[in-house]
């Protein structure tokens, strides 16, 4: 027992953070079906669980792995609690990042001392909560095996055993390999690692052009490459063998690089690079790359790994310039490493004679300043999103204390869930569970509330929008009529041909402001 206290006590502030995160989390395990990602992948996944095909006879434009997890936990409950314990992974896995990184690096703020990795914890710890960080979204799933393959290449730069190197290169590229099966940009994160490890890490021991030319053809490196392409090649090879490859690839990759532009351009079809400002973006950081290869050896490699992660990350999470907050959660732990890092040079600085500070610091202290300011500048320029926490808070307490009823409660998160929520309870017990809706507007709210499937593949009017599948849609909804069909008022999309399918075949059952029901005959 007293084994078990001295750990405690020796890592006594990432067991203080795991406590009070977990804490702070606990009021997403009760919140409704809202969030209209998450009810997306729940319907996915409950599709999987009812044996359709991944992209074939169900629709999203995603890798699987966030689909695999929906399918598994099924409920907003259970996929918030795995959300929950998969993020205290993260902070373990983070925390060891630190300490490899960091050492015993301390710095004295108003008389104590706290470690580098202390502060690097705690931000990594609250920022989360400022972007969207609650919800079950790929990015935040990401976060695990992306950390754990720069652990895993850390420990591999820091052996000299050749044997070793390679089980821990395997084991990074594994890691980033599922990561990008979670979400695509995890790329950036992995060709930031493979910059570090094979290449910038590695000019510290370069003494002539042979040496250089080695960089390219390391055992490590390849290794490393081979072990992130092999679970990429199964799932194609998977997919292939159930004979949707091109529906994978599509709506896996091809469709993203529309994606990337739709936020401007308003089209999901068409990639148009220059007014997307891609190349622009693409171009600073391969310049900054390649300046930082003639400058890395009077930086840190803490203060490398960090300003190229942020680069990359950041880059990741500007790809669609989309304002959703949990973009940014791909940015955290680099941005984290870079408060830390900040925060000891700051210190140095007021303490350090000016003429040695300039010497030894100015490069590293300059790139660290600049990490804030560009982030800055990003989160205005893309006019991010911001979801109050204060009220959120507010509402959970209210209403576990039983001064909100549940309709208040709900009403928090959108002023029409609860007539959502009464027409899906009246759904459900009007239909078997093996029946199949179709919603027309943006609410897989719906099917994730009612359990039930959608006619074709398609889970919201945006999909069916973006990716012109009318004809295919009312095709299927032709063949297979269901009992109701949901409008919502609001919806900007125009389907001429389900309303002729409507007005011969159903009649209103419900109808207000926000939705009509119909009913089949």
């Amino acid at each position: 027992m007293k084994k078990v206290w001295r750990f405690i006590h020796a890592h006594e502030l990432i067991f203080f953070l795991l406590a009070i995160t977990t804490l702070f989390r606990v009021p997403s395990l009760l919140e409704p079906y809202w969030y209209g990602d998450e009810m997306i992948y729940l319907t996915v996944g409950n599709g999987i669980s009812h044996g359709l095909e991944l992209y074939k006879d169900i629709h999203d434009n995603k890798t699987p792995l966030i689909y695999i997890l929906a399918s598994v936990t099924g409920t907003v409950f259970w996929f918030r609690f795995l959300l929950m314990i998969w993020v205290g992974f993260e902070m373990i896995v983070f925390y060891l990042l630190c300490k490899e990184l960091f050492g015993k690096s301390a710095v004295r703020l108003h008389g104590i001392h706290i470690s580098l990795t202390g502060l690097a914890l705690i931000a990594f710890a609250i920022l989360p909560f400022f972007a969207e960080g609650l919800i079950a979204n790929g990015e935040i799933f990401m976060l695990l095996p992306t950390l754990f393959g720069f652990l895993s290449l850390v420990y591999m730069a820091k052996t000299k055993k050749d044997r070793v190197k390679i089980g821990w290169s395997i084991i990074g590229g594994l890691s980033f390999s599922a990561a990008f099966l979670f979400k695509a940009p995890a790329a950036f994160d992995t060709a930031a690692a493979g910059f570090l490890f094979f290449i910038l890490f590695p000019l510290f021991h370069v003494k002539n052009v042979k040496d250089a030319l080695q960089l390219f053809v390391s055992k490590t490196a390849w290794v490393f490459v081979f072990a992130f392409l092999v679970p990429i090649l199964i799932s194609l090879a998977y997919y292939a063998h159930l004979g949707v490859l091109q529906q994978y690839v599509t709506a896996a990759f091809a469709q993203n690089v529309g994606y990337l532009s739709s936020w401007q351009t308003g089209s999901h079809q068409s990639l148009n690079l220059a007014k997307s400002g891609l190349v622009q973006r693409g171009i600073l950081l391969a310049i900054f790359l390649v300046v930082l290869l003639f400058i890395q050896k009077k930086i840190s490699p803490a203060a490398k790994l960090t300003v190229v992660w942020f680069g990359c990350s950041l880059f990741a999470a500007l790809l669609s310039e989309r304002p959703y907050p949990h973009y940014l959660i791909q940015v955290i732990p680099s941005l984290a490493l870079a408060l830390a890092l900040l925060v000891e040079h700051i210190m140095h600085f007021s303490n350090r004679r000016m003429r040695l500070f300039i010497r030894s610091q100015i490069l590293t202290t300059c790139l660290l300043f600049l990490i804030p300011i560009v982030f800055a500048v990003s989160y205005i320029s893309v006019h991010f999103w911001q979801y109050p926490l204060v009220t959120y808070y507010e509402n959970y307490g209210l209403f576990v204390t039983k001064q909100h009823t549940f309709s208040q409660y709900l009403s928090y998160f959108d002023p029409r869930l609860p007539e959502i929520y009464r027409i899906s309870s009246k759904i459900s017990m009007e239909t078997k569970s093996t029946d199949q809706i179709f919603a027309w507007g943006d609410l897989p709210v719906v099917y994730a509330l009612t359990k039930r499937l959608p006619v074709g593949r398609y889970t919201s009017a945006y999909h069916i929008n973006d990716f012109n599948a009318y004809t295919e849609t009312i095709t299927k909804l032709r063949a297979t009529p269901p009992k109701f069909i949901l409008v919502d008022r609001k919806t900007s999309y125009h389907f001429s041909a389900l309303f002729q399918l409507l007005s011969s075949q159903y009649a209103v059952n419900y109808s207000s402001d926000n939705f009509i029901l119909y009913k089949r005959y």
